[in-house]
């Protein structure tokens, strides 16, 4: 079998990343014809609703700092995890966070973010519920109570994208790079 070229391949990006329902089918597709059982779990993961549904007993305190950040920013997202804290209280601020989630007062979701090596690394956020900010990044080990970003080209992983280009994941991440560059240029 002969390997596409780039053109074809940016071509076919292009075309699942304006079409979200070309996508999904695509995904479905993949799914059920995977021989990759890595490919499986990733495209399982993407196409992922989210469940859970917990009762609270009332904000605590950490919770109260996070609603009150939410209302200090009430147009933008909010960090649940401070820099630079060890892995204990980091759980501590998931924690709240997850409650704040599933009571529905916050929406929680993942966005991506340079880290300290200069790696894109997603990040854990909390927005107001009836806020139009959407997540970009979806770890494979994503609790369910974080909302999954929609379904793009650029929320799949570049294991997805490799697999529905026909392609190497080498070659879909530098394509994908390629394509924030431009968007960011």
């Amino acid at each position: 079998m002969e390997k596409p070229g780039i053109e074809e391949v940016r071509g076919t990006w292009e075309l699942l990343a304006a079409d979200p329902v070309a996508l999904a089918t695509r995904l479905i597709e993949l799914l059920g014809n995977a021989e990759d059982e890595m490919v499986r779990v990733h495209v399982a993961r993407a196409g992922a609703d989210k469940g859970g549904s917990g009762v609270s007993r009332g904000p605590g305190k950490r919770q109260r700092a996070l609603l009150a950040a939410l209302d200090a920013h009430p147009a933008g997202a909010v960090r649940v995890v401070p820099p630079n804290v060890s892995e204990a209280e980091a759980s501590v601020w998931r924690r709240a966070a997850k409650h704040l989630a599933e009571s529905g007062r916050a929406r929680a979701i993942y966005i991506s973010a340079l880290s300290k090596d200069r790696r894109m690394m997603p990040h854990l956020v909390l927005t107001r519920p009836d806020s139009t900010i959407h997540g970009d990044a979806y770890p494979l080990d994503a609790p369910r109570w974080v909302e999954p970003p929609p379904l793009t080209m650029k929320s799949c992983s570049t294991r997805i994208q490799a697999a529905l280009l026909g392609t190497s994941q080498a070659t879909a991440y530098r394509l994908a790079r390629n394509v924030r560059e431009q968007a960011a240029a």
